[in-house]
């Protein structure tokens, strides 16, 4: 019988990552949607967890859920173990790729093991619509062992260009 672990809820922006000779396995967060939106959105790693085999590419996202009504620019710092996993691209997400709108998207390699997206809808009042995907990432596994995709800075900003402050 398989075991499934979960995260805690108060640590959102923490998502473990374990490279093992073993089948792949995730354990999928249930994303819901509202039609009102929350106080304050979450940005965080989605799955919350997956089990990989060294040398296996897979697919993660940073997502943003429904706790603001509307999104138009965003910046994310991310950190993890570069001797456990390699990122090999990080590529504008659905979010803002399919918003309708223009958008200038940027990744950048700060130093090793420590990336940073960003995204901003071009023109007045353009603008996304959480919850969505902000940044898909392409990873490949790389030595045994386990590692975090630990999310460090979140700028978000309204279509007024206003920060909301995040969990």
């Amino acid at each position: 019988m398989r075991e499934t672990r979960r995260v805690p809820a108060d640590t959102p922006l923490r998502t473990p990552l374990v490279v093992a000779a073993a089948l792949l396995s995730s354990a999928l967060a249930i994303l819901t949607s509202s039609t009102t939106a929350l106080a304050v959105p979450t940005v965080f790693v989605y799955p919350s967890e997956i089990t990989v085999e060294p040398g296996e590419m897979f697919s993660m996202s940073i997502r943003v859920d429904a706790g603001t009504d509307t999104v138009t620019c965003f910046l994310t710092e991310f950190t993890f173990d570069t001797g456990v996993i390699e990122l090999t691209e990080a590529s504008e997400g659905s979010l803002f790729s399919m918003c309708g709108y223009g958008t200038v998207y940027h990744w950048d390699v700060i130093e090793s093991g420590r990336h940073s997206c960003n995204d901003v809808t071009l023109g007045h009042e353009a603008h996304t619509l959480p919850p969505g995907e902000l940044v898909d990432l392409e990873l490949t596994a790389g030595d045994q062992g386990m590692t975090w995709i630990e999310i460090t800075t979140v700028d978000l900003r309204d279509m007024r260009r206003d920060p909301i402050l995040p969990v």
